[in-house]
């Protein structure tokens, strides 16, 4: 049986939620990717960040 000595694994992280995904991310009106990095329409909502395509889509939220 395996111990948490010897056996390998990742190191066990929590994400947070204001980090920013590395690859692109679904705006939730049209489905659009947009690259959470250079987006100008965002919004965080419950302490989730929520990335919009075009101010048109921010608003719709």
């Amino acid at each position: 049986m395996a111990t948490h000595e010897t056996h390998a694994h990742t190191p066990h992280t929590r994400r947070n939620a204001q980090e920013v995904p590395e690859q692109g991310v679904k705006d939730p009106v049209c489905g659009m990717t947009v690259d959470p990095h250079t987006a100008q329409h965002r919004h965080t909502y419950t302490g989730r960040p929520y990335y919009f395509c075009s101010a048109s889509c921010r608003e719709k939220m």
